[in-house]
């Protein structure tokens, strides 16, 4: 699968125009549907593993709305906010990790100041997508200079869940307010 899908991430931006060739990134980058189609296309090789059946409830199915075309969201913006309370179910994973995918490169590709708040922890950390992320970022974002500040409500969840444990950890401050014992 892994093999597939790099191969056909490969054709999709070349044939969008995109190479290593830094001239080509202004270009519109290929979308879901481009990756499905040049799965489906046997493009980048046969497709012995469904991937092209698993792709379709996100182009063309029930969750097609959603990833099927580009982002509305100005990300160039000074303040980005990313809501993902409506996401419920197998959804949250799959925003979790845009999002992450997201932050990460804009730490790793800009040396600036950022502050990263992060409302309801707790609801990321209890999937291990979100979890891994969290321990991760909290672990690394001083080093990229990102402030990271989690809140959550419940705290002692929060602490006693491994991913949780490593993010109090990491923290510099703690501020606890109105908690039980």
């Amino acid at each position: 699968e892994k093999g597939l899908l790099d191969r056909a991430t490969y054709e999709v931006y070349r044939r969008a125009g995109i190479t290593a060739d830094p001239a080509t990134h202004n270009r519109p980058a290929p979308l879901l549907p481009d990756l499905y189609e040049v799965i489906r296309s046997g493009a980048a090789g046969i497709d012995n593993d469904g991937v092209a059946d698993r792709l379709f409830r996100y182009v063309e199915g029930s969750l097609a709305g959603m990833f099927s075309a580009p982002t509305d969201v100005a990300l160039d913006n000074r303040l980005v906010v990313f809501d993902i309370r409506a996401m419920s179910g197998e959804l949250r994973p799959i925003g979790i990790l845009l999002i992450a995918d997201f932050i990460w490169t804009q730490m790793l590709t800009e040396s600036r100041p950022r502050v990263l708040y992060i409302d309801e922890a707790w609801s990321l950390i209890q999937h291990p997508e979100g979890g891994r992320f969290l321990s991760d970022l909290s672990r690394r974002a001083r080093k990229h200079y990102l402030r990271l500040v989690t809140i959550t409500q419940s705290a002692e969840r929060f602490v006693d869940d491994p991913y949780g444990a490593v993010i109090a950890g990491n923290a510099a401050t703690k501020i606890l307010k109105k908690q039980d014992r």
